[in-house]
């Protein structure tokens, strides 16, 4: 007798933050560019190029930074990987979530984004953060309905029916 095949894995979501998380470093370095010709009417010079060059850094930073998240949610698990040198890779079974929790901050609400951190049973503590995606109830939804479809794990040992 051969055993079943797994089921197919479907990717059900899949994302990273949003770009509208890093509005501050776009607002620094259009700011920068701005303010630079008259930087240079002041009599600040060949310095007065500092100011879109170290824009222009703050901005590659932090769009590193957000395009060095990613995330999936499938038909078996949530994931996360993080990184851009070295990488990151966490992963929860769909059928070890206990809690699904949405953080939003007042800024977050009003740029239509947040946090979706998830709970496991197998530690106190969040083990898997979805942090800065936009549409975050859509994302728990997806999340919460992929919990509820997934096939429940076998037990680790067999039971004792005696």
């Amino acid at each position: 007798m051969t055993a079943a095949p797994p089921p197919a894995e479907d990717v059900l979501w899949e994302g990273g933050p949003a770009l509208r998380e890093f509005w501050p470093a776009l607002a620094l370095a259009l700011t920068a560019v701005l303010v630079t010709p008259a930087l240079y009417v002041w009599g600040a010079g060949k310095w007065s190029l500092l100011a879109p060059a170290s824009g222009a850094g703050v901005f590659a930073a932090a769009w590193l930074k957000n395009r060095s998240r990613r995330y999936a949610v499938t038909s078996q698990r949530g994931i996360a990987t993080t990184g851009f040198l070295s990488r990151r890779r966490v992963e929860v079974e769909l059928s070890d979530i206990r809690q699904i929790t949405l953080k939003q901050s007042f800024g977050q609400r009003l740029l239509g984004m947040g946090d979706v951190e998830i709970e496991s049973a197998g530690g106190a503590e969040v083990e898997l953060s979805l942090a800065g995606v936009a549409r975050p109830s859509d994302v728990m939804e997806i999340v919460r309905k992929a919990r509820l479809t997934s096939p429940r794990a076998a037990p680790p040992f067999p039971t004792n029916q005696s």
